[in-house]
């Protein structure tokens, strides 16, 4: 292909630059706060004992949270709310 115009190098540039932007300060100075509680966090986790217990009791606590909130959803109400804003009242409508 030929050569782009200015005005589709600018738009490209600029497009590139949304995309891909570089570090802002705060960016930086998160990661300078965040890096001795990351290597804590490692070293605690690679504590022989220590980590897999925290492990298992943190997937432990996450099935609980999803075991709620599978009992929580009403799939009678879903449907209901899904016919009802489905096209034609269709209840098998995707989106």
């Amino acid at each position: 292909m030929g050569k782009h115009s200015a005005y589709e190098e600018l738009a490209h540039r600029q497009s590139q630059e949304w995309k891909n932007p570089g570090q802002s300060w705060f960016d930086r100075a998160i990661e300078v706060v965040s890096w001795p509680l990351d290597k804590a966090g490692e070293a605690l986790m690679n504590t022989s004992g220590l980590g897999p217990a925290i492990r298992t009791a943190f997937s432990g606590v996450v099935s609980i949270i999803n075991d709620g909130s599978q009992w929580s959803v009403r799939p009678q109400a879903l449907a209901r709310d899904i016919a009802h804003t489905a096209p034609n009242g269709d209840a098998d409508a995707g989106p």
